[in-house]
């Protein structure tokens, strides 16, 4: 739901607040009894107001950000809108539990057998234990899936944007290149805006590349060579005027440059992945590698390259047994289109050795001690053949 919509229902339910306010004598009259203490009907209305009001409280403190330069860029205001979020819907949740203990004391209250009756105290209280501890847990992960399933969109966009930016790129299709470069950059923006709560609606692309500098994920050289970038893109969608090879290749070199400060916290974590990216951008020196997202369901790798002739998709499993090896060979052959694309599968030194029989798919075997490919040699000539 958005706040919007939020504040809509927030101010219906107050006015029907006030609407009941004539008869709050009487509403106080009417006990809920909750078997460890019977509260009347006004004030559990009012406390439930409360945590409606609250939550839109801080969803007005989060607003009031983008009017105040230095604080668009704190964190501190995505663990606001969480609590905005748990507060809002706990609100909602509420008084369903409040009902399913009313009616349990009713029923114990009035059931036949003595022992049940003589402990209503002792179940309703357990009753409403679980009944809180419950609705906080499923509003808990209600939160976090919801904030997973951004990134997700996030990722899958940003991986169809950078395999159509590639593929107009060898179609020699420059001035379309630029603009899905540049879509690409602004999904890359938008996962780092979302880990800080920012909605990028809010914020200019010039102020983003401000806040996004003084919280140090990109230079302020790279911070001119953005803005240039959005020069070049505003002339690709407005003008008639020729985007050359030069400026769409330079676009590619811009994100390539910013990428890794924009997603690998997010898209590439682990220890392993790190240091085989770092072996990487050493094997495709002259080339583009960016860190990949999510394709399509259940179709994912952890890097796309270019390389001299071929687009090459790059999964990284730290994996040993050879069911777990075939399982990554069939998700990098998942990706492979047609036959301008490649698979690299990163495997441990440990791993055991599987026979290929697609020979566009190759694995590669990453010592961790010397941060190197044992068969670097193979997987060169692999890549660069005789054009090096």
């Amino acid at each position: 739901m958005k706040i919007s919509e939020k504040t809509e229902f927030i101010l219906a339910f107050a006015a029907l607040v006030i609407g009941l306010s004539g008869f709050s004598a009487e509403l106080q009259k009417i006990p809920v009894d909750l078997g460890f203490h019977v509260y009347n009907l006004r004030n559990l209305g009012l406390f439930i107001f409360e945590l409606l009001f609250f939550s839109i409280y801080l969803y007005a403190l989060d607003s009031i950000r983008y009017g105040i330069s230095f604080l668009e860029n704190q964190k501190i205001f995505k663990y606001l809108q969480r609590t905005a979020h748990f507060s809002y819907m706990f609100a909602i949740i509420f008084p369903l539990v409040l009902c399913v203990v009313w009616l349990i004391v009713l029923i114990t209250r009035n059931f036949p057998v003595l022992y049940i009756r003589n402990n209503v105290g002792v179940i309703a209280s357990i009753s409403s234990l679980i009944g809180v501890i419950v609705p906080v847990i499923l509003t808990w992960f209600q939160v976090k899936l919801k904030e997973r399933a951004v990134y997700e969109k996030i990722n899958e966009e940003a991986s169809k944007l950078l395999i159509e930016a590639n593929n107009l790129v060898k179609e020699k299709k420059w001035r379309l290149s630029v603009i899905e470069t540049f879509r690409l950059l602004e999904l890359m923006f938008r996962n780092r805006a979302e880990e800080l709560g920012i909605n990028v609606n809010r914020l200019s692309f010039t102020r983003l590349v401000y806040a996004f500098q003084n919280k140090g994920y990109i230079t302020k050289i790279q911070a001119a060579k953005l803005d240039q970038l959005r020069t070049l893109r505003n002339l690709a969608v407005h003008s008639d005027e020729n985007i050359s090879k030069e400026q769409a290749t330079s676009a590619i070199d811009v994100v390539n440059e910013v990428s890794r400060n924009l997603v690998s916290a997010s898209f590439t974590g682990g220890y392993f992945e790190n240091k085989v990216l770092s072996a990487l951008v050493k094997l495709y020196p002259k080339h583009h590698i960016f860190p990949q997202f999510q394709i399509g369901k259940d179709r994912r790798v952890d890097f796309m390259a270019e390389g001299p002739q071929y687009t090459y998709y790059i999964e990284v499993k730290m994996v040993d047994s050879l069911p777990l090896i075939r399982q990554g060979l069939r998700q990098v052959q998942s990706v492979l289109v047609d036959n301008e694309d490649r698979g690299l599968l990163v495997l441990p030194l440990t791993a055991k050795r599987e026979t290929i029989d697609d020979p566009r798919i190759k694995v590669a075997y990453f010592d961790l001690q010397s941060e190197k490919f044992s068969n670097q040699h193979e997987i060169y000539n692999w890549i660069y053949g005789n054009n090096h």
